[in-house]
């Protein structure tokens, strides 16, 4: 048996009447489920946010982390420089006061291989000075005249020397006939 369509529209009033309140208490439960949906999904973002400015600042820490380790390297290489040049410096005040007290002695056994403890002239003075400093197949260029009119007094002295392969040129300065300096290059 069907029923004619105009029957299947209208419906009984009673009944929908008593319906009501329970189609408005699932809207309203649904619609409760949902809010509270909502604001779990809310706290949870709003969880992640946080944890998302806490690893934002702990890369920026890492940043600041690996530039502090940069400059601290390059603060212990400046600083081992430092220190390799003022024992490169005291190690050449010690040589030249070394070497000027051996001079002065006259040798001695505290001498260097190769040195001539007795020289005298100060052509010889100056070739042992720079044996000692390293220097091999020295020449003197200036006249040996002009160097032994020099050994009470002060001037310059050409030599010419090499150290390790490499020629060196320049001059010894003097001083009361005392060697006061040594400047190749």
């Amino acid at each position: 048996m069907s029923l004619p369509p105009s029957t299947l529209l209208l419906a009984d009033p009673a009944t929908s009447a008593s319906l009501l309140p329970w189609i408005a208490g699932a809207s309203l439960g649904a619609l409760i489920v949902i809010i509270w949906q909502l604001w779990r999904m809310n706290s949870a973002l709003a969880e992640q946010a946080e944890q998302l400015d806490a690893l934002q600042s702990l890369e920026e820490m890492a940043e600041s982390l690996e530039a502090m380790v940069e400059r601290s390297d390059e603060l212990g290489r400046r600083r081992l420089e430092h220190v390799l040049i003022d024992i490169r410096d005291g190690q050449k005040r010690f040589e030249e006061r070394w070497l000027a007290q051996v001079e002065k002695q006259g040798g001695g056994s505290g001498s260097m291989p190769g040195i001539d403890p007795g020289a005298t002239s100060l052509s010889e003075r100056i070739t042992n000075r720079l044996l000692a400093m390293g220097f091999e197949r020295i020449d003197v260029l200036s006249p040996v005249e002009e160097v032994e009119a020099m050994a009470d007094g002060d001037g310059e002295v050409r030599v010419e020397a090499r150290r390790g392969g490499v020629a060196h040129k320049g001059h010894v300065l003097l001083r009361e006939g005392s060697i006061a300096d040594v400047r190749l290059r």
